[in-house]
């Protein structure tokens, strides 16, 4: 591994690891790199482990990791944890390690262990502080046992010293806060606990923590000891305790007030301590109970006195265990033996999320009892409303402290007054306090509250302004903090919670004196000039209204009902102030209560939106309760949610891509498809993947479709997004806008009005044709790709079998055919595993060419294998027995049948007889004498009439002579004599026949002629050669006569067999060993026999035959083969393995024989493949095969690459045009189906009609919707609101709505959100869920006080109905592609960190700024001290105003889009301050554009997006040298979700200002994710993407397709760059040019082939990539193409790179030394159309970006052009023509149709320019017959204008070859009529003013206008025409053809 003997691993581990950490799942590496491989490594195995002496403390961890030649991997998401039990048996501290270690195939290549001190399980170490802060609340324990007992003891002890034993919390107020300490102070002190000296150091030394038992019940412990134990006992009792550190000391803080900091581990202590002296903190030296006669006022006292008075550099830091335990930090488990001395183990449980319960009921004396209200109101119900009504003395609704507002100072009696200008509309000027005339200070005036009352009355009178309770030097600070939150909380919520709060209510509850506000008006405070006064102005949105949470508080505590103030009198302009006071202050005095009505005013920030909500709930909630998912999370929320409506079964996008007015991808397709379908679900929308675009086609197409849909935002913001784009797309007049708090009746009147008699001319019948156009492109498209992947039975598609073909490249075919590939998958499958098993079976088998024992058995079916070894055994046996004189015949012999010849042969005739037996002779010979025989049967012959031919067995010889003698013997016994002899003739006579006595002589004598004539045959017989007759040889013997005729036909057999002539080639074969072994004599046949017997029974067995054996034998005889093979088929083996192992081989390679493979199988039986590589020869043959049955099969043979081309062209530019129909089809349609007639004069639509005319005494908008709700639903199906309206403008009732869709919802509450869903069938929920919670933002700070902003970061996340939907397992969308950032390095990150690379980003072509950078500022942040400057980096704040004004400055015709984002809101406050104060008035209007520059901190910038965004870190190292670690809410549990949505707001550009390097972060000191995740960030701020950790297995597939095509271009001399891109799109190849990128070429490769539309498929990655990000060039290579023409392909891409490198030279260069300044330009303006097609037009030319422009400064020396001023002539339009029909541009992006436009765009460029792209485009639309140009056809045609064609820097203007604009100073005067201002460059217009000026000597711009607009044929003067000539003499001004001094605008000499 050689290679790999650079790889190196970096470890950043916990240094200290304790069994704390172990407890709460602290992974013990934080980071880990591994870096500079010099090959690619795919499947390394990274070990982890961490262990000590005694053994592992962990279990090891094993990940596969690939890496990446030269470049580093970072992981951080490493598993390696401590095991809790083993770090539990830790008893002492001792040195212990982590190591990491590298494996690649089984060897160490790197490794890397870092040292770690393991701490005792009981102990901790203040090491590394940050972590050991972090960590310390684990032993904070109200789990333990000995904690309950010891509340038994406080509880009781309450009761005795207070009347009340509960331990509440915060409910009563903070006195009650320390009642509680108090009594768990005193209960600890009387324990008697002694005191215990700590160690010397913390940091050093450390402590083991005793457990609370072993401090209350042992009674001993040191001070940090005891401070855990009370910090458990307050966490018990609902009190958020903290831990102060001071050095080698421990003391007790708790929260008087229900909060928390902004991290656990707190090291910059100063504003804690602000806190403390600010009574919110109180502390407790917990030492103090070690003494009993230290009295807890004594003990609270000491903390501070010792510790905080003076400097704090003694304190180490403080630990909030509240924020710890959402830091989910828990308490160590208790452990306490039992009676019986087992160990019980009590966990920690977290309690549930805080809520504020409504308070009981208190009942007293004499109080009317109010009737018993039934409820069966559900746990859920009742959390949520608790959630939405805060009853408790926490709000500010009901106790309105000194901190809760800003006051005002007016003179007695002018509320009403005030109220009443304000609803008049007029402005209220406010000043400060001490602000007035010096003559009054002279008086002794300290404040305005000292003024005379008429002076007051005066100001508010005459001045319309009033005094606030703010000096002159908070002033700016308070006013400008207090807008700011009010503003961000609009932002936030689309609510207004600004109220100028009137008359107080002052009253008790409980002993306790509050004062509550009685009126609350709602206002926006208005920021003036610098120096000038905020102004106070209603809230037309919102109206004066009584505050109810007083009046439900009152109720619920005395059963108060306020009537005069519940629903108060109203005047003419507003709430009759005097009128409602007075009904209060009689309620009051009528129950006959201590309270007092005060007239005061107060300017305050109050959560009073939530009243309507808790009210909507609290009696709707049964009605809501029937939305099935309200149901749901009610009743069953820990199950997986149920939809009522089934999940579709498949989806048609296409069809639905149709009906959609947006551009939209598949992801966002089958959301709108589910969503109108009527299901419910979650759409997970990450940053930038369009959720407002998805949103929009929902609704539009919903009501479409005839569903009424609500849509719910909190943030205006996020409405508007949706309200703009409904307008665009034609259904923003059928959207009713009721978002706003209050939305004026007369607004929303006005709304219905206008759609009640809005009216669209929607063109259907063109619609119809446009679809149907679409159709046609898009079947094309859909059948290629369908074609493309079409797979056959077998399982190959054509991309399959061509990357199979590549993969195995350099293995040699095997010869499949197509019939193979066709078939079935499970036919490649046997395949498959037959050629995968081949090995090991061959392996046993060894089969070989020749000579194989059992090679002639050919299949395994029918072998008795039992059999085959007896043969074989015979074989062996009788091989030796063989006679050696038949050797020749024996070694020849090819056969059983052979040796059966050869033994019937030995002893059966000689060679001469066999050579006779051929002869003629011998052959007429046999025939005469066979056919004698036969004639000589066939004749009658005397005699045989009596007997048979039998009687030729008898001797007739002697039965003649007998007869004779006896014939002649004497007469006297003659009969008996001849009787006798007849007698023997008896056994043959024949049936019935007698032989007479006389005749008997006769008869013999005939017999014996008979005999004679026999026996003559018989010798000629025996004179023939090889044929043999016997001594009774008979012709009439069948027998003999049989064998005579086997005796012929065997000698003539055996004459052939010896035949060495013979035609046959077999009988010659064996004929000569035949004749040599006969030759050698006689032999014995048996052994012959034997073998041939013994051979057909191993045939048998075998099932073979004779050709079978021969064809195995060949070329050596079958006894040979035998014979040499005896040795390995080894017949003694009682298995035969041999034969066995042959037939498993028959058996493997039978499938072969069934597919047609016979021949692959012959050479694997005769051992001639490679079986190793057999596989892959076969998987290369298969793909082959397949390649050409998919081509032919699928057509794709025949592919037309041009045709595709225009198919795609057709398909986008249709698809646009539909998409411009559907602006006015949709609303058509929802128009036609109306169930009523809007103009119906009667009715309910008269009479809505009526109340929508009235101006005054009309219906509020609830009780319009109360009434008409269903008519307006129906005219405006669409409505738009915030949850606040919903529940104040609707009624209760359920399916009000078909859809209700949120948006942001991960910032909408779950109860907020449940009215919305109660009043709808079903729920989009749209959010991300890596993004913000929501917070309790609103009631975060301490009012406007400015040391309340340590708090105000200190908001606690709450659960959202985004996440609650998700932990309820309701299905689930995700969009997928991200379209936000213009270079995908601005959402690497996030993807690569939150969404787990699932974003689809597009790579943007290199540009000179980076998208991410780091700025270092030398900076300072303040941690101490008081004042502004407390918590801000005045310096790093500067550098970031620095680089704003600078971007103005650049930007000066257009306000830059720019954000800035903090971490913390004193910097954000500061940065905003500085803005504010530089007096620069174009930054003020920005900063309060709803759409400008914005500062905000994370935790307010969610839902915000700019083209730049620029961050502050604000923090540094402290005065040690050292970062602290505290980033704000970014330690907390989830502050990466913070992290999250910060750096996703860009859309062009981030830039980070810091005041430390990412590597002072040391990452490993802390627990905090988001810290970590922070200094990931700033290392890609810094060091670029390459950086950010990577994915364990980030080796992609190869794409071998893609590799092919790239080495082709490579020959060709091309430079290529494969896969370009950060995400799972990747430009597949992308050719340079001297490092330039020129062309990116898209494949149809797997990634194209898994997107589901044609639109994602062939339009979006074209799209985007060339029309938004600007590539030069974008081709494709078409599959089909590439196997077709690859010659071609090449050539094609060859000429795309050298067009684009001529198009660049032919460009204009800069010349060197130049400086560029960036300006942004109005491009809208400049063209003449929208801002979002101007985005479009923007992006023609990515080297020049149109939006931004470029001024040079030389900064060489130059010669200087001297200008002229030059008249070209009158203007000459282009002659138009027809270049061709529609059709090419229909066809356009394919190449011919290209060409084509690209030649008419020269043309008309070299003629008539220099001209605007707007009328460059419409020229050449009409020179193909297209007379109106829509925005996506000018575009497609634009996208052609040759690079070549040089263009302006300054706007989208197209410059002929023979004008420079550099040089130019002509102009072309016009005819009235022929020329627009839009259509005349800037530059021409500047050099007709040049003119103009250098003829008149000067003149103003009034004259100079008038003149510019004369020489162009110009009459009027209309604004557009002003702001055009405006930019262009300020053109002309930059580029110095003429100057202006003091409004004369002159030429002057270049001298």
């Amino acid at each position: 591994m050689n290679a790999e003997q650079t790889i190196s691993i970096d470890i950043e581990a916990r240094p200290v690891l304790s069994y704390a950490m172990a407890h709460n799942r602290i992974p013990v590496i934080s980071r880990l790199t591994i870096s500079r491989g010099e090959h690619d490594v795919r499947g390394a195995r990274l070990l982890l482990d961490v262990s000590d002496a005694s053994g592992v403390l962990g279990e090891e961890q094993v990940t596969v990791v690939d890496l990446r030649a030269g470049e580093p991997i970072v992981l951080l998401e490493l598993t390696l944890r401590l095991q809790p039990s083993a770090m539990l048996q830790v008893e002492e501290q001792r040195p212990g390690s982590v190591r990491a270690r590298l494996e690649v195939d089984g060897e160490t290549v790197a490794e890397r262990i870092a040292h770690v001190q393991i701490l005792a399980a009981n102990q901790w170490l203040f090491s590394p502080p940050e972590l050991a802060m972090e960590m310390l609340p684990a032993h904070v324990m109200p789990n333990h046992p000995a904690i309950a007992a010891l509340m038994l003891e406080v509880s009781a002890r309450l009761g005795r010293d207070t009347g009340r034993a509960s331990l509440e919390g915060y409910q009563s107020g903070p006195e009650r806060v320390d009642q509680i300490v108090r009594a768990v102070y005193e209960t600890m002190r009387d324990r008697g606990i002694a005191y215990v000296e700590p160690p010397a150091s913390w940091a050093d030394d450390g402590q083991k923590v005793r457990t609370p038992g072993e401090v209350l019940d042992g009674r001993m412990g040191t001070c940090l000891d005891t401070v855990v134990v009370m910090a458990a006992a307050l966490e018990q009792a609902g009190v958020r305790p903290l831990i102060w550190l001071p050095h080698g000391h421990a003391f007790l803080g708790y929260w008087r007030e229900e909060t928390s900091l902004g991290v656990a581990a707190e090291r910059d202590t100063a504003g804690v301590v602000n806190q403390v002296d600010l009574g919110r903190i109180g502390l407790v030296e917990t030492t103090a109970s070690t003494h009993q006669n230290v009295p807890f006022d004594e003990a609270s006292r000491l903390p501070a006195l010792r510790h905080l008075s003076g400097h704090l550099s003694d304190m180490l830091g403080v630990v909030d265990v509240h924020r710890a335990r959402l830091d989910r930090i828990v308490a160590l488990p208790a452990r306490e033996r039992t009676a019986d001395g087992a160990v019980q183990i009590i966990e920690y449980i977290p309690p549930a999320s805080p809520v504020a319960p409504t308070p009981a009921t208190v009942v007293r004396a004499g109080t009317p009892p109010e009737p018993e209200r039934i409820r069966q109101e559900p746990p859920r119900v009742t959390q949520w409303k608790n959630g939405l009504l805060d009853l408790s003395l926490r709000n500010r609704l009901i106790n309105f402290t000194g901190r809760s507002g800003l006051g005002l100072i007016l003179p007695d009696d002018a509320l009403a007054h005030l109220e009443d200008l304000l609803h008049g509309g007029t402005s209220i000027s406010l000043r400060a306090g001490d602000e007035f005339a010096a003559v009054e200070r002279e008086r002794g005036v300290r404040s305005a509250s000292d003024l005379p009352q008429q002076q007051l009355s005066a100001l508010l009178e005459v001045n319309h302004a009033v005094h606030v309770d703010a000096s002159v030097e908070s002033y700016p600070t308070r006013l400008r903090n207090l807008a700011h939150k009010a503003r961000t909380i609009v932002e936030e919520s689309g609510a207004n919670n600004l109220y100028l709060a009137l008359g107080t209510l002052e009253w008790q509850l409980d002993d306790r004196a509050l004062r509550s506000p009685l009126v609350l008006v709602p206002v926006t405070l208005r920021a003036g000039r610098r120096g000038a006064h905020y102004q106070l102005v209603l809230d037309e949105s919102g109206m004066s209204t009584p505050n109810y949470c007083l009046i439900e508080k009152l109720r619920q505590t005395y059963r108060l009902d306020i009537p005069g103030l519940a629903e108060p009198a109203l005047d003419e302009a507003g709430i009759d102030l005097n009128g409602t006071f007075e009904a209060t202050r009689q309620a009051i005095a009528e129950r006959g209560l201590p309270f007092r009505v005060e007239a005061t005013a107060d300017l305050a920030i109050l959560q009073f939106a939530k009243f309507r909500l808790w009210k909507d709930l609290d009696e709707n909630w049964a009605e809501f309760a029937q939305n099935s998912l309200v149901a749901h999370l009610v009743d069953t929320p820990t199950d997986a949610f149920d939809d009522v409506v089934p999940g579709p079964i498949s989806r048609d996008l296409e069809r639905l891509a149709e009906q959609c007015p947006v551009p939209a991808d598949a992801s966002q397709l089958a959301a709108v498809h589910d969503a109108v379908l009527g299901r419910t679900f979650v759409l997970e929308g990450p940053p930038g993947t369009g959720k407002s675009q998805t949103i929009t086609n929902l609704l539009a197409h919903s009501v479409a479709e005839g569903k009424r849909v609500l849509f719910v935002a909190e943030k205006r913001a996020a409405l508007d997004v949706v309200q703009k784009r409904l307008d665009a797309v034609g259904i923003g007049p059928l959207a009713l806008d009721l978002h706003d708090k209050g939305s004026k009746p007369a607004e929303v009147r006005a709304q219905i009005l206008a759609a009640l008699e809005h009216t669209v001319p929607a063109d259907s019948r063109a619609h119809e044709i446009r679809i149907e156009e679409l159709r046609s492109a898009r079947r094309g498209l859909t059948r290629y790709w369908s074609r493309l992947g079409e797979r056959n039975a077998a399982g190959y598609s054509l991309p399959a079998a061509r990357d199979a073909v590549l993969v195995h490249r350099d293995v040699e075919a095997m010869t499949v055919p197509e019939a193979v590939v066709a078939k079935d998958r499970a036919t490649i499958d046997t395949l498959r595993s037959v050629f995968a098993a081949l090995p090991d079976v061959v392996d046993q088998a060894a089969p070989r060419a020749t000579g194989h024992p059992w090679g002639f058995v050919d299949s395994a079916v029918g072998v008795d294998v039992v059999g085959a070894r007896n043969a074989a055994r015979r074989i062996d046996g009788v091989v030796g027995a063989l006679p050696s004189s038949l050797a020749p015949a024996l070694d020849a012999v090819q056969g059983h049948e052979d040796l059966r010849v050869l033994a019937a042969l030995v002893g059966g005739a000689t060679l001469d007889v066999l050579d006779a037996v051929r002869s003629e002779r011998w052959v007429a010979e046999v025939g005469t004498l066979r056919s004698d025989i036969d004639t000589f049967v066939a004749a009658p012959h005397d005699g045989l009439e009596t007997v048979t031919p039998e009687v030729l067995d008898l001797p007739i010889r002697d039965i003649a002579a007998a007869a004779d003698s006896a014939a002649t013997s004497s007469v006297l016994g003659r009969r008996k004599r001849m009787r006798a002899v007849a007698e023997r003739l008896g056994p043959v006579l024949r049936d019935g026949a007698v032989v007479k006595p006389k005749r008997l002589v006769e008869l013999s004598r005939a017999l014996l002629a008979l005999d004679e004539n026999i026996d003559a045959l018989a010798s000629r017989l025996r004179a023939i050669p090889g044929l043999e007759a016997t001594w009774r040889w008979t012709p009439y013997d069948g027998g003999a006569i049989r064998a005579l005729d086997e005796r012929i036909a065997y000698l003539q057999w055996a004459a052939r067999m010896v035949d060495e002539r013979s035609v046959d080639p077999e009988r010659r074969r064996f004929a000569s060993p035949l004749r040599a072994a006969l030759a050698a004599g006689p032999a014995d046949p048996r052994p012959v026999l034997e073998m041939a017997s013994a051979i057909g029974e191993l045939a048998d067995a075998c099932g073979v035959g004779q050709q079978e054996l021969t064809d195995w034998a060949r070329p050596n005889g079958l006894l040979v083969g035998l014979r040499t093979s005896a040795r390995d088929r080894n017949a003694d083996d009682p298995d035969l393995r041999s034969l066995r192992a042959w037939l498993d081989l028959l058996r493997q390679v039978e499938p072969l024989r069934a597919e047609g493979l016979d021949e692959i199988r012959t050479q694997v039986l005769r051992g001639s493949i490679d079986v190793d590589r057999a596989r892959l020869a076969f998987e290369l043959g298969a793909a082959r095969a397949a390649i050409t049955e998919r081509l032919r099969h699928t057509g794709l043979d025949r592919f037309d690459a041009a045709a595709h081309d225009r198919s795609v062209g057709r398909f986008q530019s249709s698809a646009d045009e539909v998409r411009d129909h559907l602006r006015t089809v949709l609303p058509g349609r929802v128009l036609t189906s109306r169930r009523f007639d809007p103009n119906s004069a009667g009715g309910r639509v008269g009479q809505l009609r009526r109340q929508l005319g009235l101006r005054r005494r009309g219906m509020k908008v609830r009780e319009l919707m109360s009434t008409y709700g269903d008519l307006i639903t129906d005219l405006m199906p669409c409505v738009l609101v915030s949850p606040d309206s919903l529940a104040r403008f609707f009624p209760a009732k359920a399916d009000l709505f078909d859809i209700v869709v949120f948006d942001e919802a991960s910032q909408v509450r779950v109860a907020d959100a449940v009215g919305a869903m109660g009043r709808a069938r079903s729920v989009v929920v749209v959010g991300d869920s890596k993004q913000m919670p929501p917070t309790s933002f609103a009631e975060s700070s301490g009012g406007d006080d400015p040391d309340a902003l340590l708090i105000a970061e200190a908001v606690e996340d709450e659960e959202s109905i985004l996440s609650e939907c998700v932990q309820a397992r309701v299905a689930r969308h995700r969009l997928t592609w991200h379209y936000r950032s213009r270079d995908e390095a601005l959402i690497a990150f996030s993807n690569r960190m939150y969404y787990g690379g699932d974003l689809s980003t597009f790579p943007a072509p290199t540009s000179d700024e980076r998208a991410i950078s780091l700025v270092r500022v030398d900076g300072h942040f303040h941690r101490t001290g008081r004042g502004a400057l407390l918590r801000t980096n005045p310096v790093e704040a500067a550098a970031v105003v620095d680089e704003i004004r600078h971007r103005f400055a650049d930007s000066p015709e257009r306000l830059p889009s720019l954000g800035v984002v903090t971490f913390n809101q004193q910097q954000r406050t500061c940065i905003e301050a500085m803005l504010r104060d530089a007096d620069e008035p174009r930054i003020i209007e920005a900063l309060e554009a709803p759409d400008g520059l914005f500062v905000k901190n994370l935790e307010n910038v969610q839902g915000d997006e700019r083209d730049v965004v620029l961050f502050s870190t604000a923090f540094s190292v402290n005065d040690k040298g050292v970062l602290p670690l505290n980033f704000g809410p970014l330690n907390r549990q989830g502050g990466e979700r913070r992290l999250n949505v910060a750096v996703t707001r860009a859309r062009r550009q981030v830039i980070v200002f810091s005041s430390f390097d990412p590597s002072q972060m040391r990452t490993e000191e802390t627990a905090s994710v988001g810290v970590r995740h922070l200094r990931t960030y700033l290392e890609v701020a810094a060091r670029g993407p390459a950086v950010l950790p990577q994915d364990r297995r980030v080796a992609s597939m190869p794409d071998r397709h893609r590799d092919e095509i790239a080495a082709a271009l490579r020959d060709r001399g091309l430079d290529v760059t494969v896969g370009v891109g950060l995400s799972d799109f990747m430009i597949d190849l992308v050719l340079t040019d001297d490092g330039a990128p020129r062309v990116a070429v898209l494949l149809d490769g797997p990634g194209w082939s898994r997107r589901m539309t044609a639109g994602d498929r062939d339009v979006l990655p074209q799209d985007v990539l060339g029309r938004v990000l600007g590539w030069p060039a974008v081709e494709r290579v078409w599959l089909p193409e590439w196997l077709a023409d690859k010659e071609g392909v090449v050539g094609r891409l060859a000429d795309a790179v050298r067009r684009n490198v001529s198009d660049t030279e032919g460009c204009r260069t800069r010349p060197r030394g130049t400086v560029e300044t960036v300006e942004t330009v109005d491009v809208a303006r400049l063209v003449g159309v929208d801002e979002e097609s101007a985005s479009g037009l923007a992006q023609f030319d990515a080297a020049a970006p149109q939006i931004r422009t470029v001024t040079s400064l030389i900064l060489s020396e130059a010669p200087t052009n001297t200008y002229q001023v030059a008249d070209d002539g009158p203007y000459q339009p282009w002659p138009s023509r027809v270049a061709g029909q529609r059709d090419v541009l229909d066809a356009l992006p394919s190449r011919p149709a290209a060409a084509q436009v690209r030649e008419v765009l020269v043309e008309i460029v070299e003629a008539e320019g220099p001209l605007t792209f707007e009328r460059l485009a419409r020229l050449a639309a009409g020179a193909f017959t297209l007379t109106r140009v829509a925005d996506s056809r000018r575009d497609s045609i634009m996208r052609h204008l040759p690079r070549s064609v040089r263009r302006d820097e300054h706007e989208p203007v197209a410059w002929p070859s023979h004008r420079d604009p550099e040089t130019w100073t002509g102009f072309r005067p016009a005819e009235p009529g022929q020329r627009r201002i839009e259509e005349i460059p800037l530059r021409e217009i500047g050099n007709a003013m040049r003119a103009a000026v250098t003829a008149s000597a000067g003149m103003n711009r009034e004259e100079l206008y008038a003149e510019a607009l004369r020489t162009f044929g110009l009459v009027r003067r209309t604004p557009a025409a002003v702001a055009r000539l405006r930019l262009a003499a300020d053109l002309a001004v930059r580029g110095e053809r003429m100057w202006v001094d003091d409004g004369m605008f002159t030429h002057r000499s270049d001298n």
